[in-house]
């Protein structure tokens, strides 16, 4: 009796291309391979690839006329399975080692070929930037990359963790994400943390600078006030902010009229005040004021001086 496996035909294409088939049968009640097909090694450094099956009584063999690249070994674990173990001596370059590999369980004998490639090992480089910005409050995530053969495992050095509300995580693909969003009071806890890219053969480190700015001030006053022309008269903007944010007009605006003067009084507030001169009664006037406190917020203030 035989088990039938994969079915290809051989039918006619474009350009007088062929389609090939082949049609793959094996006794039945033998084992099967459950394990790819291919393995990959670094060379000059210890690795293992597991050869499985779908039977435990399988007894799994190494062809000898397929040798193993120097320095593996092979050994058939008894259970239907088999590791293949050991430290590369050298590279197979672009063509890889294709050994064979049965499983006999009484029932059967089935063969796979097992494609083990060698690489060399080049030291991860990072290509992302070694610092980045998040902000109190405010979700946010950055991208840390990587360059390497082979593709490089990210991880965050315990030692070294995220500010509060942060986490990391390796894609698998030589880049890793941080995001989340900070947490209160993380922005007065600047973060220097170590990022390690391990390919197999070679590890990196690179110090990843975290800065955590605080959140946006927010401006509590209104954002209209009137003045009389030639009356003194004042008004404060005030804000909320850790840390107390600085006020300032912005210089690229227009600029309080004639009369008017703007101080800011370092406690989150400023003062606009002083008296309106002759003329600029009836017309209204828009300011820009800036507050600051490592993260800045723009607010208009439209000031109207009456007659």
């Amino acid at each position: 009796m035989v088990r039938q496996g994969k079915i290809f035909e051989a039918q006619p294409g474009q350009n007088g291309s062929a389609r090939l088939t082949f049609t793959a049968e094996r006794p039945d009640g033998a084992a099967t391979f459950t394990s790819a097909d291919t393995a990959q090694f670094v060379k000059g450094r210890q690795g293992s690839f597991t050869v499985t099956t779908d039977d435990p009584t399988a007894k799994v063999r190494l062809d000898p006329a397929t040798p193993l690249p120097a320095g593996l070994s092979f050994q058939d674990k008894g259970d239907g399975t088999a590791i293949i173990s050991g430290t590369s001596q050298a590279a197979t370059g672009d063509k890889p080692a294709d050994v064979t590999v049965s499983a006999d369980n009484g029932q059967g004998a089935v063969t796979q070929t097992l494609h083990i490639a060698v690489v060399e090992s080049d030291a991860p480089v990072f290509t992302s930037a070694d610092k980045t910005t998040f902000t109190e409050g405010n979700a946010g995530t950055f991208t840390v990359t990587t360059k390497s053969s082979p593709t490089a495992h990210l991880t965050l050095d315990p030692a070294t963790p995220l500010p509060a509300g942060l986490s990391f995580q390796d894609k698998g693909d030589g880049t890793a994400v941080i995001s989340g969003t900070p947490a209160t009071g993380t922005h007065t806890q600047p973060a220097d943390m170590k990022v390690i890219a391990d390919n197999g053969g070679t590890a990196t480190t690179q110090t990843l600078h975290i800065t955590v700015t605080p959140p946006a001030p927010a401006f509590t006053s209104s954002d209209t006030t009137s003045f009389l022309q030639g009356k003194p008269g004042s008004f404060t903007i005030t804000t909320k902010a850790d840390p107390t944010a600085k006020l300032s007009l912005d210089p690229q605006a227009n600029q309080l009229t004639q009369g008017l003067t703007f101080t800011d009084n370092k406690n989150g507030t400023a003062t606009i005040s002083g008296t309106p001169a002759t003329g600029t009664g009836g017309l209204p006037y828009d300011v820009k004021v800036i507050a600051d406190n490592g993260t800045t917020t723009t607010q208009t203030l439209h000031i109207q001086i009456g007659i």
